[in-house]
């Protein structure tokens, strides 16, 4: 969906829809804002449903300051529009308050992006503003100051977050939403053990690597492509809104024939993909006027080293993601299905990421289908796009799980040795 297209009130509306939808706010918290071409910044209105806004809700402030609309505009309205007006760039600002967020707010601190490179790319280096009262200009001062340092975004000592884009609202909402899921990621991987962090040059070498694949015309559409492709974009679907997937980040790919295959295309959302999205790769090219996702040479290392896997996702939830930040094993064999579908966890380096993707191939198989890749999340391999996603499934309950036993402060009592030995029998 193409945001230049659609009147900035409508946009406010429909991403604030999502961000409610996708729990990330309150019923009347949260705020947005979108900077027109003649430098009229739309925002949203105070005390209204954000679960029900309409067009007429959105409020208009002027270049001088003054609003028009029916109702009066968010009690930090000042903030948008002291980073819109200052910094020219930016096109929209989000505010919201999700749980995990907020918990870093008030701990005084600000997630580390460079758990993972998808975090850095959401949010890069983010800003710590100190405290104001809400609808102050204390607060408004707070906040500038951040954004004056050349942040994009701030966390908010005891409130929450402000993060701005320089494309649109949409962007605004995809990094948000990959910034939050750090967060939550964090606060996870903390129950777990030591955490690492990657460090510029890593996430820089890591950027570096990602293949950029010469373009093909790819005139032939089989139906059995177009079946994969359907395929495809349930699943994707599917695994944004079970929250596996965020917008940002998770791919999912079919082998088509060979070692070629169709996987889903780099900055697109994940929650609106569609069958003609998808990226066809075939004798190392893709097909013209489209980029898959950074992932494809992972997908394809699997494929080449794997005749009998047909499908591979990347993704990370923030349970089984958060296994990828620390030196913990995740340990599979909890309970019966997990260890029937998963058998069992392979660590991946993130220097195999950046300099030896082949060596992931190799180290993948459907005996060993899930691998954790540090710093990037987990992948896991399948016969089928079904069967891969369902191990993806089976992986963040499984995690889940852990996490939780872990918080009970008791001992996980895995399966026995007979136990496991019982099931490979079977």
């Amino acid at each position: 969906m193409n945001a230049k297209w659609i009147h900035p009130a409508d946009l406010i509306c429909m991403v604030m829809q999502r961000i409610y939808d996708r729990g990330l706010t309150t019923l009347t918290g949260g705020n947005l804002s979108v900077m027109d071409d003649e430098g009229v910044m739309w925002v949203s209105p105070t005390n209204v449903d954000k679960g029900s806004l309409t067009r007429d809700d959105i409020v208009r402030v002027y270049p001088d300051g003054h609003f028009e609309g029916k109702h009066r505009p968010s009690s930090e309205y000042r903030i948008h529009h002291r980073i819109l007006k200052e910094h020219p760039n930016f096109r929209a600002v989000l505010h919201a308050h999700p749980p995990a967020l907020v918990t870093m707010s008030v701990l005084h601190e600000v997630p580390d992006t460079k758990l993972t490179v998808a975090a850095y790319e959401a949010a890069g280096e983010v800003g710590l503003a100190e405290y104001g009262m809400p609808g102050t200009l204390k607060l408004v001062e707070c906040v500038g100051n951040v954004f004056s340092c050349g942040y994009s975004a701030a966390v908010l000592k005891n409130h929450a977050t402000f993060l701005a884009s320089q494309v649109d609202l949409f962007d605004a909402f995809r990094r948000f939403e990959q910034f939050n899921s750090t967060a939550e990621l964090q606060l996870n991987a903390g129950t777990l053990g030591c955490l690492k962090s990657l460090t510029k040059p890593q996430i820089d070498a890591y950027e570096a690597s990602v293949k950029k694949y010469a373009e093909a015309e790819f005139s032939v559409r089989s139906e059995a492509e177009l079946a994969l492709r359907r395929d495809l974009t349930v699943i994707a679907r599917r695994a944004y809104a079970k929250g596996l997937f965020t917008g940002m980040f998770g791919s999912v790919s079919a082998r088509t024939d060979g070692n070629n295959f169709i996987i889903n295309p780099r900055c697109r959302d994940n929650a609106c993909l569609s069958e003609s999205d998808f990226v066809r790769v075939e004798e190392g090219k893709c097909e013209r006027g489209k980029t898959p996702d950074d992932t494809a040479e992972v997908h394809q290392a699997i494929y080449r080293n794997n005749p009998d896997v047909n499908s591979v996702i990347v993704a990370a939830p923030v349970c089984a993601a958060s296994f990828a930040v620390c030196d913990r094993a995740f340990d599979v064999t909890i309970i019966p299905e997990s260890y029937g579908v998963l058998r069992n966890s392979v660590r991946i380096p993130f220097e195999a990421l950046v300099k030896d993707k082949e060596s992931i191939g190799r180290t993948m198989s459907l005996e060993h289908p899930l691998g954790i890749i540090d710093h990037l999340g987990i992948v896991l391999a399948g016969p089928s796009p079904l069967y891969a996603f369902d191990k993806l499934e089976v992986a963040e309950f499984t995690a889940v799980s852990i996490h939780q036993a872990i918080r009970s402060g008791k001992e996980i009592k895995s399966m026995t040795k007979e136990q496991l030995e019982e099931a490979d029998s079977q």
